[in-house]
């Protein structure tokens, strides 16, 4: 049987405390870099959709069919509702102005969107009805 060692040195204890710290502070960042990603990837499905003119080429149960499609293809994944890729396309509808501007820039900005749109934003700052109209347009 092993004993378990109680080591009081103040060195150690503050090494615990600033590993503990470190460690915490890499999930944050690891965190960022996924939602960064994910957000990129809502951004370019949006991007997608627009460009392909969808809805008008593949008719109005498009959203269902791509949505059903996606879930079969990802099914561990939780984002393909319908109301999702909604809000993806019109994620992308309403920032993609503020991209043409030049690509430079374009890319610029989009990057500073990504980056400030935590989950907690989105839910706060986000109101169902704007999608809505933006997809009536």
């Amino acid at each position: 049987m092993v004993k378990p060692i109680n080591i009081l040195d103040s060195d150690y204890i503050q090494w615990i405390k600033e590993l503990g710290s470190r460690y915490r502070r890499s999930q944050i960042k690891a965190a960022i870099k996924v939602n960064e990603q994910m957000l990129r990837f809502y951004w370019e499905l949006g991007r997608d959709i627009v460009i392909k003119k969808a809805e008008s080429k593949w008719g109005s149960g498009f959203m269902k069919c791509l949505s059903r499609d996606l879930k079969a293809e990802n099914p561990d994944a939780t984002c393909f509702s319908q109301t999702n890729l909604l809000y993806m396309k019109n994620f992308y509808l309403l920032y993609q102005p503020y991209t043409e501007i030049t690509p430079q820039v374009g890319e610029q900005f989009t990057q500073q969107v990504v980056e400030q749109f935590t989950p907690q934003v989105v839910e706060k700052n986000f109101i169902p009805k704007k999608w809505k109209e933006l997809s009536l347009q």
